[in-house]
């Protein structure tokens, strides 16, 4: 079994994949497509050559090394940035379990801008991850639905609803985990995990009108607001 999230940079998805790493039948992979976003994208991240040295860029090698790794384990857990991701990656992604993860833009966007100081709607994800829902929607293939606040404030039901839907068991270890650097982390974590890596928990929500964004950020924050709504309300009791 696969369960592929579908996330945006700075939305808690690496809280959630440490998370989803101490459960005893799961093994993570962190962000296997980011090589081949770059190399087709042409985009400048940090970390870009160590990224390209490390991963393939060939998309079917990544759906290769995916499927090694599913044979050898009860359950895989693929955490995703859905800008990494075109249309064609879903025709080898049938039988995958399509879970998708957003976050309030203030919050997202103040927290994206703290390491991107000009992002932009690719970047961010959230129009993206409105797209492939739509595809996935048409395909039944969409599994779950997270707010990360909802997650941050309640994290045992949420994780419950998540493993229920996913149809593998609760287990209370993925509550907590250890402080520091994990063995399934990317090669970027350097760059982009050091405040996960101080935490042990899920912390506590944050609400989104403590956030002040600059007015060079408005334009982008309604932008985001209408898909990310557009997402929200798809999420089921």
């Amino acid at each position: 079994m696969i369960i592929h999230l579908i996330a945006s940079p700075r939305n808690v998805s690496t809280a959630l994949m440490y998370s989803l790493g101490q459960h005893t039948l799961i093994h993570p992979i962190d962000e296997p497509f980011y090589a081949a976003y770059l190399a087709q994208s042409g985009a400048n991240h940090p970390d870009r050559e160590l990224i390209l040295n490390n991963l393939p860029h060939d998309r079917s090698e990544v759906f290769d090394r995916i499927r090694a790794l599913e044979s050898k384990h009860s359950a895989i857990f693929i955490k995703n940035m859905a800008h990494h991701l075109v249309e064609d990656d879903f025709r080898q992604m049938d039988q995958w379990k399509h879970v998708f993860l957003i976050r309030h833009p203030r919050l997202h966007i103040h927290s994206f801008s703290q390491v991107i100081t000009n992002p932009n709607l690719e970047a961010l994800g959230t129009t993206t991850q409105r797209q492939w829902y739509d595809i996935l929607r048409q395909r039944n293939r969409v599994a779950h639905i997270i707010d990360a606040n909802h997650l941050l404030k309640d994290p045992k039901a949420e994780l419950r609803r998540l493993c229920h839907n996913m149809g593998i068991g609760f287990q209370s270890s993925m509550l907590r985990w250890p402080e520091g650097p994990k063995s399934f982390d990317g090669c970027w974590a350097s760059h982009w995990y050091q405040s996960a890596w101080k935490t042990t928990r899920f912390g506590p929500p944050r609400d989104p009108l403590s956030v002040e964004l600059p007015g060079h950020l408005q334009p982008l924050y309604k932008a985001c607001m209408i898909d990310y709504q557009y997402l929200y309300n798809q999420i089921k009791p």
